[in-house]
């Protein structure tokens, strides 16, 4: 088997991996809303995302608020949906990163957000079937 070479050796074979396992996560899980919200997503490429990071924290710390920062821009410009899909891709790729410095579940925990559009969903979903049944036994 032939090794591959990476110029700056284990840093680039890492940052490799992180974008493949980024990118796995969005062609897997998050294939639907990436598919979805296409139109959106296309229209943040080439857009810089700034995030406030203190250099004084630890890594851990570091990677929940880049990912924080991640799912809230694109909260901001597309929806929740594709935040909560962004944030897990890049939470994917800083798993590999952060192994045996941070723990994984931290960085889930992270792109749990109790705002998503689904619970939204479910919550209107609800309230909407209560008014229904309202209004009909109201009717009856």
């Amino acid at each position: 088997m032939i090794r591959l070479g990476f110029p700056s050796g284990q840093q680039d074979a890492i940052l490799v991996l992180s974008s493949l396992l980024s990118l796995q996560y969005i062609c897997t899980t998050g294939y639907q809303t990436a598919l979805n919200n296409w139109q959106c997503i296309g229209s943040t490429f080439g857009k810089t995302i700034y995030c406030t990071i203190d250099p004084n924290s630890n890594t851990c710390t570091q990677a929940v608020t880049e990912l924080t920062c991640i799912a809230k821009y694109y909260d901001q410009q597309c929806n929740n949906d594709v935040g909560n899909m962004f944030c897990r891709a890049s939470g994917n790729g800083a798993k590999i990163i952060s192994e045996g410095i941070c723990d994984s579940n931290a960085i889930d925990n992270a792109c749990n957000k109790a705002d998503s559009l689904n619970n939204n969903f479910l919550s209107i979903a609800l309230a909407l079937i209560i008014a229904l049944a309202v209004t009909s036994l109201k009717h009856a």
